[in-house]
């Protein structure tokens, strides 16, 4: 677990109990930080390398003509050998290109 995840974590659970101890039913407010908790959840995700999709293009032979590579995340076709995804911002890991 990384700092980041630890901090979130942390922060989510403390909050969630704050939450249950002043507004044990007070569902308006759980809906709220829900929401708020996953938008930071998704940024922490993507703050760290995720491994590229691969797809091969092959010819009639059944040889590979050329290997398309693709976001994880958002699986948008990736043009540049960047680290991160111009379309979502998804950190990537280009260990697995030959």
């Amino acid at each position: 677990m990384s700092e980041y995840q630890r901090a979130l974590s942390y922060i989510g659970s403390t909050i969630v109990w704050k939450l249950y101890e002043h507004a044990p039913t007070h569902s308006l407010i759980h809906e709220c930080f829900e929401k708020e908790f996953k938008i930071l959840q998704e940024l922490v995700d993507t703050y760290y390398p995720r491994m590229i999709k691969k797809f091969p293009v092959v010819n009639r032979n059944n040889e590979v003509i050329v290997m398309l590579k693709y976001c994880p995340k958002c699986k948008e076709l990736l043009t540049n050998k960047n680290n991160y995804c111009c379309h979502c911002g998804q950190a990537l890991d280009w260990s697995n290109d030959e």
